[in-house]
């Protein structure tokens, strides 16, 4: 009687997870961007932007692009910032073929604040530019950002983080991943800056170069006083350092770390 009972609630549980995987399964959304112009009329249909997809969007959803036009190369350029407040997916064709910038000078490319978690992959995010911090991406508290197969170049901000800003609990993880010529113009510390500055986040960083990027005060690289881990990297070429820690734990395996320039 008990191995009967012990069957029936397996059997019930099992057809429970099955049930749920099914709706969630079913809940999740591919949204197709059709266009390069940063339009939006609040509808993602055969005339879709990204800026559309993304409004529309609703967590778990992913987001692609169109054949032919993104077979070939495109740039997205931006009107003003991308939001993103949900758990999304944008799967560019490749960083050689898709470039999203900001097209105009003062604004960053990505916000995302929680319970947002954008993962990004095949993409450049480039010419981004804020007046405080956050060049191409404010992470903002307890949010979270994964890129992969990523080139992250040409951006800019006036204090700190102009590629990566990080705010407390938010957590960043790069993978097979570029960041490259991004410049902190006018650092107010001499100690504190970095184009990937983590405030009280956690940063992982694996398979991924960090290198020519220049800060005018404190760090070029990587400035961090939570979590650090870096395995399997490069950080090169880095202006006026590469990695500075400030508290927290710092973790680096089998990466390269050298040619910094000081001034």
């Amino acid at each position: 009687m008990k191995n009967i009972f012990r069957l029936t609630i397996q059997a019930i549980l099992t057809v429970s997870l099955l049930t749920i995987l099914a709706v969630v399964s079913a809940s999740a959304a591919t949204r197709k961007v059709t266009k390069t112009s940063d339009t939006n009329d609040g509808v993602c249909n055969a005339d879709c932007s990204l800026r559309e997809a993304i409004a529309v969007a609703s967590n778990d959803d992913l987001i692609v692009f169109a054949s032919p036009l993104f077979d070939a190369p495109q740039i997205i350029s931006l009107g003003s910032q991308l939001f993103v407040n949900k758990k999304i997916t944008i799967n560019g064709k490749g960083a050689n073929l898709l470039s999203i910038r900001s097209g105009a000078v003062g604004f960053r490319v990505f916000a995302i604040s929680s319970p947002g978690y954008l993962t990004l992959t095949g993409t450049t995010i480039r010419d981004g530019n804020d007046s405080d911090e956050g060049g191409a991406f404010f992470v903002n508290q307890s949010a979270k950002l994964y890129l992969t197969d990523c080139f992250i170049t040409g951006n800019k901000s006036d204090i700190a983080g102009s590629a990566i800003e990080m705010r407390f609990s938010s957590t960043v993880s790069i993978d097979r991943t570029t960041i490259s010529a991004n410049e902190v113009t006018t650092a107010s510390s001499s100690t504190e800056s970095g184009v990937i500055h983590n405030v009280g986040g956690s940063l992982f960083i694996q398979s991924s170069t960090i290198s020519g990027n220049f800060s005018a005060l404190g760090t070029g690289g990587i400035w961090s006083n939570h979590t650090l881990a870096i395995g399997n990297s490069t950080i090169v070429n880095n202006t006026a350092s590469g990695i500075v820690t400030a508290g927290g734990t710092a973790t680096i395996q089998s990466s390269i770390v050298a040619f910094q320039i000081f001034y």
